[in-house]
């Protein structure tokens, strides 16, 4: 499931930049950590949200058959599944964002 191995990324990532903190001042190469925190945070927040929304949306939908909802259930699991999808879309694409940075910025060491 995209949004689980996506939490599991940006968990890892963020802990990662958190625990190099402590050397911030002392390696010049470390400057500028706080985008990570924030890119990693925020697919982090995004992947939550994403793994929230698809529980919603699993726990409407079980053992109920979709022709059954009225108009106003269907608009509702629409909504959270779309939520989840795009929090999943989102939380992917920081995470990238994240890694081509790391890439971008220490390719030169």
């Amino acid at each position: 499931m995209l949004s689980v191995g996506s939490k599991f990324a940006s968990r890892d990532g963020l802990v990662g930049c958190l625990s190099v903190l402590k050397d911030y001042a002392t390696t010049p190469q470390l400057k500028g950590m706080g985008s990570f925190i924030v890119l990693f945070g925020v697919g982090l927040i995004l992947a939550i949200i994403n793994y929230v929304s698809v529980g919603a949306t699993v726990m409407a939908v079980t053992g109920r058959d979709p022709i059954s909802f009225s108009k106003k259930e269907a608009l509702a699991v629409f909504r959270v599944t779309t939520i989840g999808l795009v929090c999943a879309i989102a939380a992917l694409a920081v995470l990238v964002a994240a890694i081509a940075t790391i890439i971008y910025r220490f390719s030169s060491l």
